[in-house]
C-alpha cells in the first residue's frame, strides 16, 4: 500500500510540472503547448506545483500575428537558450494567483474579485497593449522580458506613457524576486529614464538580484533597445516576502478591519500578526496610524470591538 500511495504522489507530481513552449512546426503559429511535459528546471520556491498546469489557462506569452519580426527573432533566441535548461520561459496568464506557486495563492483567494485582471493582461485584443514574455535565468537571479508596447499605452504622441513602462519593469522586477527568494512584494521602484520608447518597437527589459539583506532583496535592472544601442531606463527594486501567517497584514486600508476580524477569531494570533505588520511597514517606510494603540503596554491583547 506505501508503494502504491508513493507511485501516486509521483504521478501527481509529474502531471502537473510546467514546461515551456516548445517549437511545432505543424501548428498554427509554429508553437504547441505541452502542459504534461516534465522540464528539466525546478523553480527555486521548492514546490514541484508551481504554476497551475490546467490546460483552459491559457498562455500569452506565444507568438501572435501583432508581433513584429522583431519580437519573433528575440523570442526564438530565447527559446533556443531554455532547451539546455538555462533559461526557462514564464507562462503569460490574465492573473496574478495563476502565475505565482501553489503554496502562495491561498493567502489571495478571499481578496480576488471575480472580474479582475492581472493589470499587464487588461487588453485583450492582440497587439494593442503589453505584448510580452518573460524568461527566467535561475543561476544568474535574472529575468529578461520582451516588451512590445500598443498603440493603447500611449503617452506623448507617438511614444510609450512613462506610467506604461513602470509597469512591466515591475512585472519583471517582481517575477525576478518571486523566482529567485520567494519575495511578491515590492516596498521600492525607482526609475530614471533615458530616453523615450516609440510605440510598436521591441525592447528588452534585463533585471537582476543584486544582493540579499535579510528579508530584503534588492534589484537593478535596465530597459534598452534588442540591439543594446539605445538605453531607455534604469531602474531599481527592492522586494519583502510574506510573512508565515499570511499575506492580509500589509494593507494599510484593512488594518482595522482585519485586526478586528483576526480578534474575535484568536487574539493571540492577533497580536503576532501585529507585530509583523508593524516590521514590514517600518521596512517600507511606512508609518502605523493612531489606532495602533489596540495592544496594551503589558502585553494582554485588548481586541477592539466592532461597530
Amino acid at each position: 500500500m506505501q508503494a502504491f500511495r508513493r507511485t501516486g504522489s509521483k504521478l501527481v507530481k509529474e502531471l502537473i510540472t510546467w514546461t515551456a513552449p516548445r517549437y511545432s512546426p505543424g501548428t498554427s503559429g509554429g508553437y504547441l503547448l505541452h502542459p504534461l511535459q516534465r522540464s528539466s528546471w525546478t523553480p527555486l520556491w521548492k514546490s514541484s506545483a508551481a504554476f497551475c498546469q490546467s490546460p483552459q489557462f491559457k498562455d500569452y506569452g506565444v507568438p501572435n500575428p501583432s508581433w513584429s519580426q522583431e519580437m519573433v527573432d528575440q523570442f526564438e533566441k530565447y527559446m533556443a537558450l531554455s532547451k539546455d535548461g538555462t533559461w526557462s520561459k514564464i507562462p503569460n496568464r490574465n492573473h496574478f494567483m495563476d502565475i505565482i506557486p501553489e503554496s502562495l495563492r491561498g493567502q489571495f483567494k478571499e481578496r480576488k474579485l471575480k472580474n479582475s485582471r492581472y493589470l499587464v493582461r487588461c487588453v485583450d485584443a492582440e497587439g494593442l497593449g503589453f505584448e510580452y514574455v518573460a524568461f527566467f535565468n535561475a543561476s544568474e537571479k535574472r529575468m529578461v522580458s520582451l516588451f512590445q508596447p500598443g498603440p493603447y499605452l500611449e503617452g506623448p504622441t507617438g511614444l510609450v506613457h512613462g506610467g506604461a513602462v513602470a509597469a512591466i519593469l515591475d512585472t519583471t522586477f517582481g517575477g525576478c524576486a518571486l523566482f529567485s527568494a520567494g519575495k511578491i512584494l515590492t516596498a521600492n521602484l525607482n526609475i530614471n529614464y533615458k530616453s523615450p520608447i516609440p510605440l510598436g518597437s521591441v525592447v528588452l527589459m534585463d533585471t537582476k538580484v543584486d544582493r540579499t539583506e535579510g528579508r530584503k532583496l534588492y534589484l537593478t535592472g535596465h530597459v534598452q533597445s534588442v540591439d543594446g544601442q539605445t538605453l531607455y531606463a534604469e531602474a531599481t527594486s527592492k522586494s519583502s516576502g510574506l510573512s508565515e501567517e499570511g499575506g492580509t497584514f500589509c494593507s494599510i486600508r484593512g488594518q482595522e478591519d482585519y485586526k478586528r476580524m483576526v480578534c474575535k477569531r484568536d487574539p493571540k494570533r492577533a497580536k503576532r500578526t501585529f507585530i509583523q505588520m508593524s516590521r514590514w511597514l517600518s521596512f517600507c517606510s511606512l508609518e502605523l496610524y493612531p489606532s495602533a494603540s489596540w495592544l496594551s503596554r503589558d502585553g494582554v491583547e485588548t481586541c477592539p470591538q466592532p461597530g
